[in-house]
């Protein structure tokens, strides 16, 4: 190709010096002038020349290697056909690929060895691919606790702050040793006995559970009443009932008032005894009703 252009270049060079000169235009401006004034020197020509052979060549080695690129992906992309004795001679082979084994083996062992390798490779890519997403996960989780911790941090040392500005210096002596006495006091009540069942029994209540609206429940050690006790509770509670519904009057006096000793059914029978018997109450709602049935009949 060098050759070429300097042949080229050199018979350009005779021709232009057989051909008459054509007469230049006529120089235009000051700077037109000053270029027809200066006369070409030789070593200017050459210069010019070579740099004019440096770009057309670099011109025809970047098209040359634009047209091996796209002979390349064609032929990687299609079916491209090597005669057998040039395949087996390896005669075209592509410069990158010079002393590559491309070729699929006929026995069946290295075919079967590569494909083991190949696996042994992808699970060994899954397994490090997984490890991956367990590292970025664990980064996430470790991110996102250290930020919480410090948000904790930050609102103890507000907290912190705050308690320390509202308790006067002196007594933080004596705060300090608080948690020590409760601890102390803590362990030495855990090592107390049981408490006897008989020593919570409830003491038993001068006033009946159903007595006057001012009359007081007795409650036991557990804070429930005597009947919500259990079994014993309850036979304590109706025992003590039975007992003071049983006590006489301590007056003497039989005056229109209820006994105080005397149970919520009779309180209401004596209640009840100012306005008659069941029977007069009775026979004063049918009297009630009949008159009333009559009223409505005149009506009509």
């Amino acid at each position: 190709m060098e050759e070429f252009l300097v042949k080229w270049v050199e018979e350009r060079e005779e021709r232009q010096a057989k051909e008459p000169k054509e007469p230049e235009p006529p120089a235009k401006g000051k700077k037109g002038k000053k270029k027809a004034e200066q006369p070409k020197e030789p070593e200017d020509m050459t210069h010019e020349i070579e740099q004019g052979l440096v770009a057309f060549q670099t011109l025809l080695e970047y098209h040359t290697d634009i047209a091996f690129d796209f002979f390349e992906a064609w032929s990687l992309r299609n079916i491209f056909f090597i005669p057998p004795e040039f395949e087996k001679g390896r005669v075209v082979v592509l410069p990158h690929y010079e002393g590559a084994d491309l070729g699929n083996t006929s026995s069946s062992g290295g075919s079967s060895k590569s494909e083991a390798k190949e696996r042994e490779l992808v699970e060994e890519l899954d397994e490090l691919r997984k490890r991956l997403d367990e590292q970025r996960r664990l980064t996430r989780l470790l991110n996102r606790a250290l930020a919480n911790s410090k948000a904790a941090k930050r609102r103890a040392d507000k907290r912190l702050t705050q308690i320390v500005s509202a308790i006067p210096p002196e007594s933080l002596p004596t705060l300090k040793t608080l948690p020590k006495q409760l601890l102390t006091l803590y362990q030495t009540v855990s090592a107390l006995p049981p408490v006897e069942p008989s020593l919570i029994q409830p003491a038993p209540s001068t006033n009946s559970q159903d007595s006057g609206g001012g009359s007081s429940i007795a409650l036991s050690g557990t804070g429930k009443r005597e009947w919500e006790v259990g079994s014993s509770g309850y036979v304590n509670w109706a025992v003590n009932r039975l007992v003071t519904g049983a006590r006489p009057s301590t007056t003497g006096n039989k005056d229109d008032s209820p006994n105080t000793g005397s149970t919520w059914v009779e309180q209401m029978e004596q209640v009840t005894a100012y306005v008659g018997s069941a029977k007069e109450v009775k026979g004063a709602l049918e009297a009630f009703a009949a008159k009333h049935e009559d009223d409505n009949m005149d009506v009509e």
